[in-house]
C-alpha cells in the first residue's frame, strides 16, 4: 500500500510540475508578446519619423517639393529627386498596410488624412502612383489606397510629370 500511495504521490506532483510550467510558459508568451507589440510601435514610429526627417537632411529635396507644391516648372534633377523619393515613400505605405493586414498595425494608427494631404498636395506624387501602381505595388495595396487615399479630385487636377525612370525598379 505504501508503494500504491507514493507512486500516487508522485504521479500529483509531476501533474502538478507540468501546469506550473504551463502556467509559466503561458506568463512568458505574454511579456513577449508585450515586447513585440513595443517593438513593432517603435519601429512604425522610427518609420515615420524617417520619413519627416528626411527633408530636413536634403535642402535639394524641400526646393523640388516647394516647386512641385506650387505647381511650378521641375527641373530633370527635381523630378528624379521626386521620383526617388515618392517611390521610398509608397513603398513604406505599403509596407504599414502589409503591417495592418498581417493585425500587427491598428487600422485607426495609419495616418489616412495626412497621407491624403501628400497625395493630393503634390503632382508629381500622384503622377508616380499613376505610372506605378499596377506594376510596382501588391494589388491589395492598389485596392486599399485607390479606396482610402487616392481622390477623385486628384486625377483631375494633377499636371503630368514625365518620368526619367519606372518606379519599382
Amino acid at each position: 500500500m505504501t508503494k500504491l500511495n507514493l507512486s500516487h504521490a508522485i504521479q500529483i506532483v509531476a501533474n502538478i510540475g507540468v501546469i506550473a510550467g504551463i502556467v509559466f510558459l503561458a506568463i512568458e508568451l505574454h511579456q513577449n508578446n508585450e515586447v513585440l507589440t513595443a517593438e513593432a510601435r517603435l519601429q512604425r514610429a522610427q518609420t515615420r519619423i524617417d520619413g519627416l526627417t528626411e527633408a530636413l537632411n536634403n535642402p535639394d529635396l524641400v526646393r523640388a517639393r516647394l516647386t512641385d507644391s506650387r505647381g511650378g516648372e521641375l527641373t530633370a534633377e527635381e523630378r528624379y529627386l521626386l521620383e526617388l523619393f515618392w517611390e521610398i515613400t509608397l513603398n513604406r505605405w505599403q509596407y504599414v498596410h502589409g503591417e495592418m493586414q498581417a493585425g500587427l498595425v491598428d487600422p485607426g494608427d495609419i495616418p489616412v488624412a495626412g497621407w491624403k494631404r501628400t497625395m493630393s498636395t503634390y503632382p508629381s506624387f500622384y503622377a508616380a502612383w499613376e505610372q506605378a501602381k499596377s506594376t510596382a505595388f501588391r494589388k491589395d495595396f492598389v485596392t486599399w489606397m485607390e479606396q482610402n487615399v487616392v481622390e477623385p479630385s486628384m486625377a483631375q487636377s494633377s499636371v503630368a510629370v514625365p518620368q526619367s525612370q519606372p518606379l519599382g525598379r
